[in-house]
């Protein structure tokens, strides 16, 4: 049985979640690009939306830890997000965007 949204499949019988359609799933590289990179302290994160929606940013580490967490009310058009990385360290890491069950990343440098 699928979900409203008839992404997730759901084990009626259970209530859980036995399962995702992935083809229900876009895949893209919508353009994401972030300035200054690399940065020291904080970075300003672009991205151009076909549609409003809940966009979810998640901050990575070179080891695969989310180090932030970020919501925007996206809007259709270009969206800009100020990223302050505190006191993490010099590294690379990894911008991960969703909306609108939509995925892009985007790599991002600090430097001390």
């Amino acid at each position: 049985m699928m979900s409203n949204n008839e992404m997730v499949i759901l084990d009626p019988e259970k209530n859980l979640i036995v399962g995702i359609d992935e083809r229900k799933i876009q895949y893209t590289n919508f353009r994401i690009q972030n300035y200054p990179n690399p940065f020291a302290s904080s970075t300003t994160i672009e991205f151009d939306l076909e549609e409003p929606g809940r966009v979810e940013i998640e901050i990575v580490n070179q080891f695969g830890q989310v180090v932030d967490n970020l919501l925007h009310a996206g809007q259709k058009g270009l969206n800009k997000v100020t990223w302050d990385a505190g006191s993490l360290p010099a590294g690379i890491f990894i911008c991960r965007i969703a909306v609108n069950c939509k995925y892009g990343t985007r790599k991002m440098v600090i430097v001390n």
